[in-house]
């Protein structure tokens, strides 16, 4: 449209499409600008950063905890289901791979009032980004985990039971939990 662009952009499937789109941006002079959120964004910052205060890095292991009140629409809900129920891609010892989402749990301590919260495998676009932007690192993936854990054990089993896979799946889960949330 040659339109300038700017987004939070937190799908790793879009993060994909918008960087083979990146040439033709250029040659339009359309400046695009993706991942401009908390993560990515200030998480891919914090790499950059880490980078410049200790040289060479080799590992980015980003973990966010979230709670299911911290948004109350229904946007939230609806991504987090999709995000568990993409492969959720992750690089180790410099190999491309993917596993179901939600899957290798994995407790994770955040800083007080949270504390510690079970993280599992999900789908973004820091893995991406940093792979492209950073290809002396080895290791990165991308964690995520609601800080409530009944709500996390019911997503995950929402997943397995495939509520995520569509959007008319994951609208049809959210008229049935709509009751129990909040």
């Amino acid at each position: 449209a040659g339109v300038h662009y700017v987004s939070v952009c937190d799908d790793g499937w879009i993060a994909d499409e918008i960087w083979e789109r990146d040439e033709a941006a250029k040659s339009a002079e359309v400046t695009v600008v993706s991942g401009c959120g908390l993560s990515p964004g200030l998480t891919n910052f914090l790499v950059a950063h880490a980078e410049r205060e200790l040289g060479t890095i080799d590992e980015a292991l980003i973990s966010v905890a979230v709670s299911s009140a911290d948004a109350p629409g229904d946007a939230s809900a609806l991504h987090l289901l999709a995000a568990l129920s993409k492969p959720a891609e992750y690089f180790s010892d410099g190999i491309a791979d993917s596993d179901p989402g939600g899957s290798r749990p994995r407790l994770v301590y955040f800083p007080e009032p949270v504390g510690w919260v079970e993280t599992f495998h999900s789908d973004h676009p820091e893995i991406r980004t940093l792979t492209r932007a950073r290809p002396g690192l080895q290791t990165v993936s991308f964690r995520i985990g609601l800080s409530e854990r009944a709500a996390m054990d019911a997503m995950r089993l929402s997943v397995l039971l495939g509520a995520g896979h569509s959007v008319a799946t994951r609208r049809a889960w959210l008229q049935l939990v709509k009751p129990f949330r909040g």
